[in-house]
C-alpha cells in the first residue's frame, strides 16, 4: 500500500534488455534464475495477412513444413532433439505472425539456438516434405474448421461481413484447394520472401544472462544472411456504414450463434484500452449487464460474451480489428429482438458510464489476465518476441498496463459514443441446418518416397546442466493452531 489509507495503482514489470544483430535480427532476453530452464521464441513477422490470393493458408502449411528438416536435420529431428533432450516444443500461427517456441534445460540452449538458425537459412522442402505437411493441414482443417460447429461463421464469415480486401476476409488455415494444389516453387518462393534473420524476433527468458544472449546469438546467427522481404499489403479498410447482415447455415451447430461487431480503434489509443475493459464489464460473467437483460431477466439468450480484439490481441496486433459481441439465442428467438435488447443495454453504458464498481472488477480481472499471460517462462518469451515483432520495445508493456489502470468511466463512455453507438457494424448468424451435407473432402496428395539426404553440419556441444534449486520453505503458526508454509 502507498498509505494506511491508499492502495498504490498495480503496476506490472517485465525486466527485458534488447538488442538487434548487424543482418537484422531482433533479440529479447529476460532473465529469470529460478530454474535452470530457458524458454525459446522465435516470432516471424508473417502471417495469413502476408499471403496473395490463390495461395491462401501458406502461413500456417508452413508451420508444420518448418519441421521437416534442414541441411543438417532429418525430417521431424528437431522434436525428437528437443524432447530428448528434456524438453518440449510447440508453433502456432496468426493473421499477424508465426512463433516457433521451445523450453529446455539451459545444458540444451546451444542445441536449439543452433537448429533455429538451421531452419531459418537451410530448410529442405522437398516433394515428399510437401506432400506429408499437406495431408496434416488438410486433415486439421476437416478437424478443426470445416466440421466444427460455429468455426465458418466467427471466421471468415464475420471477416467477409466486416472487411472488403481479401488479405483481411480469408481464413488463417486458407482454403481446401490453394493448400492442395501449393506446388513447391511457390512454398520455396515464400520461404525466401519471409523467413530470414530481418524479418524476425529471436526471444529468450530463464536461465540466460544479455552476455550469454549475445554471444549465442552472433554464433549461430550472425552468419546468416539478411534477405529481401516481400513488401507488407495494404490492410487498410474504410469504416463500416450501416449494418450488414449475414446468415450462414452451420450443419453442426446446436442452437444458432449471433455475432455483432464494430470496427476497433488502433491498438495502444486510449479507446483501444476502454474497450478492452468494457468487453470485461459487458460479458464477464452472470452479473454482467449483457448477461442479466438476455439471459436472466427477457430469456431470450443462453449465453452471452463480448470478443475484443476478433482476431489478435495486445501482444500481436496488426490490420484491422473488431469489438463484437456474441450471443447464443434460445430456438426461436428472432436476431431482431436479441439486437434491439443489446442495444438499449449498450446505449445506456453510453449514457451513463460503468460503476465504480465495475471498472475496479474490469481493471482486476484485466490485471490477473495480464499477469497470468507472463506468469510462465514460455509465456514470457512469446509474448515479448510478439510484442517486439509487432509493436515495438516490450518495455513498453509496463506503460501500456499503466494506461489501462488509468482508464476512467468517461473514457469508456467516449470509445462506446466513437466505435459503437449508432456505427456501422456487422451482423452474423449462425443458423443451425442439420439438413446439410457435408463438404467433400479434399483429396490428399499421393507422399512420394524418401530420398537419401547429405549429412549436414555437426551439432554444437551439450553443456553440463546446473541442478534446480529447492525452493526455501518459510512457515508459521497462528494463534489458532494453523500452521502456514509458503515459498517466495
Amino acid at each position: 500500500p502507498a498509505s494506511t489509507s491508499e492502495a498504490a495503482a498495480p503496476s506490472l514489470s517485465l525486466p527485458v534488455k534488447t538488442f538487434t544483430l548487424a543482418n537484422g535480427l531482433k533479440v529479447v532476453v529476460h532473465t529469470d534464475k529460478t530454474s535452470p530452464v530457458v524458454a525459446v521464441s522465435i516470432t516471424y513477422k508473417v502471417g495469413s495477412q502476408n499471403e496473395t490470393k490463390g495461395l491462401s493458408g501458406f502461413a500456417h502449411l508452413f508451420e508444420h513444413l518448418m519441421a521437416q528438416g534442414t541441411k543438417s536435420l532429418k525430417p521431424r529431428e528437431i522434436s525428437h532433439l528437443i524432447e530428448s533432450n528434456g524438453g518440449v516444443r510447440n508453433a502456432y500461427t496468426m493473421r499477424t505472425n508465426t512463433t516457433y517456441h521451445s523450453v529446455v534445460p539451459k545444458s540444451a540452449l546451444k542445441t536449439v539456438l543452433w537448429a533455429e538458425a538451421e531452419r531459418m537459412s537451410t530448410l529442405n522442402v522437398d516433394d515428399r516434405a510437401l506432400a506429408l505437411e499437406k495431408q496434416v493441414v488438410l486433415e486439421e482443417m476437416r478437424l478443426r474448421y470445416v466440421n466444427a460447429a460455429y468455426a465458418k461463421a466467427r471466421d471468415a464469415g464475420m471477416a467477409a461481413t466486416a472487411f472488403g480486401k481479401w488479405e483481411n476476409r480469408h481464413t488463417t488455415i486458407g482454403e481446401a484447394e490453394d493448400v492442395r494444389n501449393a506446388r513447391l516453387e511457390d512454398v520455396r518462393a515464400f520461404y525466401l520472401a519471409h523467413y530470414a534473420p530481418n524479418n524476425a524476433v529471436l526471444s529468450l527468458a530463464g536461465d540466460v544472462t544479455e552476455e550469454e544472449a549475445r554471444e549465442l546469438a552472433e554464433r549461430f546467427y550472425g552468419p546468416l544472411e539478411p534477405r529481401a522481404i516481400a513488401a507488407a499489403p495494404d490492410l487498410s479498410e474504410p469504416r463500416m456504414t450501416g449494418e450488414t447482415r449475414r446468415v450462414i447455415e452451420d450443419k453442426f451447430a446446436k442452437v444458432p450463434l449471433l455475432m455483432t461487431a464494430w470496427n476497433a480503434p488502433a491498438r495502444g489509443t486510449k479507446d483501444y484500452w476502454a474497450l478492452t475493459l468494457l468487453g470485461e464489464i459487458l460479458g464477464a460473467g452472470e452479473d454482467s449487464p449483457l448477461y442479466r437483460a438476455l439471459v436472466k431477466d427477457a430469456k431470450i439468450a443462453l449465453s452471452v460474451s463480448t470478443n475484443f480484439p476478433w482476431w489478435t490481441g495486445p501482444f500481436n496486433p496488426g490490420g484491422p480489428d473488431l469489438f463484437g459481441l456474441m450471443t447464443t439465442l434460445k430456438p426461436g428467438v428472432s436476431m431482431d429482438a436479441v439486437l434491439k435488447l443489446s442495444d438499449a443495454v449498450l446505449a445506456k453504458m453510453a449514457a451513463e458510464g460503468p460503476t465504480a464498481a465495475q471498472l475496479a472488477a474490469a481493471k482486476t480481472t484485466t490485471e490477473l489476465s495480464w499477469t497470468k499471460d507472463l506468469e510462465q517462462l514460455i509465456d514470457r518469451a512469446k509474448n515479448m518476441g510478439s510484442y517486439a515483432a509487432m509493436v515495438g520495445d516490450p518495455e513498453g508493456l509496463s506503460r501500456d498496463f499503466a494506461q489501462i489502470m488509468a482508464i476512467t468511466a468517461a473514457d469508456i463512455q467516449a470509445a462506446l459514443n466513437e466505435w459503437v453507438i449508432g456505427k456501422g457494424r456487422a451482423v452474423v448468424e449462425a443458423r443451425p441446418a442439420p439438413e446439410l451435407t457435408l463438404a467433400a473432402d479434399v483429396a490428399t496428395p499421393k507422399v512420394p518416397d524418401q530420398k537419401p539426404r547429405p549429412e549436414g553440419d555437426p551439432r554444437p556441444e551439450i553443456d553440463a546442466q546446473r541442478p534446480a534449486v529447492v525452493p526455501k520453505l518459510e512457515r508459521f503458526t497462528l494463534s489458532n493452531g494453523l500452521k502456514v508454509v509458503f515459498t517466495r
